[in-house]
C-alpha cells in the first residue's frame, strides 16, 4: 500500500511539473509575441550604442560611480516637471539629462497632448520614473528588478524611462476622460512615429510598466 502510494505521488508531481512547464512556455511565448507586436522593441544594444555615442560627441565624464558625482558633470542638466511631463520620486537615479534627451522628451510630451486633444480626450501629462544613472544605482537595481541590465544606457545621460501605467491629469483640460487603453496606445504611437523619424531608439519593457526611451545620436 505505501509503495503504491509512493507510486502515485511520483505521477502526480511529473503531471504537475508537465503542466506548470508548459503554462510557463505558453507565458513566455505570449510575451515575446506581445514585444514583438508592438514597435518598441529595441534592446539593449541599441540604446547603449546611442547613449554613449552621445556622451562620447559631447565630451561627458560619464559613467559616474557614485550619484552624487552626476550633479557636477558639464554637460548634464537638470529636469524639472513641466506642463507635459511630470518626474516621479527618484531614488536610483538623477533627474539629469543631456540637451539632446531633454529636447526628445520634450517633443513625446507635447506630441502626446496633442494627440490626445486630436482625439477628443483630455490632455495628461506623461510620468518619468528613472533618469541618469551611477554604476552603483545600476548595480544595485540589477540585482533586484529583472529590466535593469548590468550595463545600460541610464548611465551615459541620454536615457529615461516613461509609464505607462500611470498619467497625470492637467488642470483646465477639455474632452472626455480617456481610459487607460487610450492613454497606452496613443503614448505608443507618438513614441513609434519619433523611431521611425530615428530621433530615439525604445523598448516597451512588461516587469516594469514603462517605455525604456534613449535620445538618437544622430539628430
Amino acid at each position: 500500500m505505501t509503495r503504491n502510494r509512493v507510486l502515485i505521488f511520483l505521477v502526480l508531481t511529473v503531471i504537475c511539473v508537465g503542466t506548470v512547464y508548459k503554462y510557463r512556455r505558453f507565458i513566455v511565448q505570449k510575451l515575446r509575441h506581445n514585444q514583438n507586436s508592438s514597435g518598441m522593441n529595441q534592446r539593449n544594444a541599441y540604446h547603449l550604442k546611442e547613449g554613449s555615442c552621445i556622451a562620447k560627441n559631447n565630451r561627458l565624464n560619464l559613467p559616474q560611480k557614485k550619484l552624487s558625482q552626476l550633479s557636477s558633470v558639464p554637460g548634464l542638466k537638470h529636469v524639472s516637471s513641466s506642463a507635459s511631463y511630470h518626474l516621479d520620486d527618484m531614488t536610483a537615479s538623477k533627474p539629469l539629462l543631456t540637451n539632446q534627451a531633454i529636447q526628445i522628451l520634450s517633443t513625446i510630451a507635447n506630441d502626446f497632448q496633442k494627440r490626445l486633444e486630436a482625439k477628443g480626450y483630455k490632455k495628461k501629462k506623461i510620468v518619468i520614473t528613472s533618469m541618469t544613472r551611477s554604476v552603483e544605482s545600476q548595480q544595485r537595481l540589477s540585482k533586484t528588478n529583472i529590466n535593469a541590465a548590468s550595463k545600460s544606457a541610464h548611465l551615459y545621460g541620454s536615457t529615461f524611462d516613461i509609464a505607462y501605467h500611470k498619467f497625470q491629469s492637467v488642470s483646465n483640460s477639455v474632452g472626455k476622460e480617456p481610459s487607460e487603453a487610450i492613454l497606452v496606445q496613443t503614448l505608443e504611437e507618438t513614441l513609434v512615429y519619433f523611431k521611425k523619424k530615428e530621433s530615439l531608439v525604445g523598448i516597451k519593457e512588461y516587469k516594469q510598466p514603462c517605455f525604456h526611451i534613449t535620445a538618437t545620436c544622430t539628430q
